[in-house]
């Protein structure tokens, strides 16, 4: 997988660091992104080892052993993982329970960078609709 197959959405949410004094408020900028504070502080993050509350979980279906092995051919049904708790214990990579904090507030979008939006910054990018930006190299959202 190349870094420019992957979704730009993902690689660019459109972040402009702003001084600790930020407003707080919302603005549309030259590209017509609306932009939202994030504002400095710290916070709780991730998910404790309790289950979740019924409606935050799925209810999920688990393919048994069998049915990966008809999937993945290739693959060996002993290395196949099937996490049968994380719709009620959540993600793994969420646990523990973590303290964040943001030393510096920064302005984020509100949605994914669109196609039309990054044609305005490249005129060059092939794309020039309202989905999601893509085929977008790392460097290039950087530059972004």
């Amino acid at each position: 997988m190349t870094l420019k197959n992957t979704i730009f959405s993902v690689l660019i949410p459109a972040v402009v660091f702003l001084p600790q004094a930020a407003t707080g408020d919302s603005f549309t900028n030259s590209l017509g992104m609306e932009l939202v504070e994030i504002a400095a502080g710290t916070f709780l993050m991730g998910e404790t080892a309790a289950p979740l509350p019924y409606p935050v979980r799925e209810d999920l279906t688990y393919p048994t052993r069998s049915e990966l092995a008809g999937r993945y051919p290739n693959g060996d049904p002993n290395n196949f993982v099937i996490a049968e708790n994380h719709s009620i214990n959540g993600d793994f990579d969420e646990h523990p329970v973590h303290e964040v904090t943001i030393t510096s507030s920064f302005h984020i979008s509100t949605r994914e960078v669109t196609n039309a939006q990054y044609r305005q910054f490249d005129p060059t990018h092939p794309y020039n609709d309202n989905n999601a930006a893509y085929g977008i190299s790392w460097y290039q959202a950087v530059s972004f």
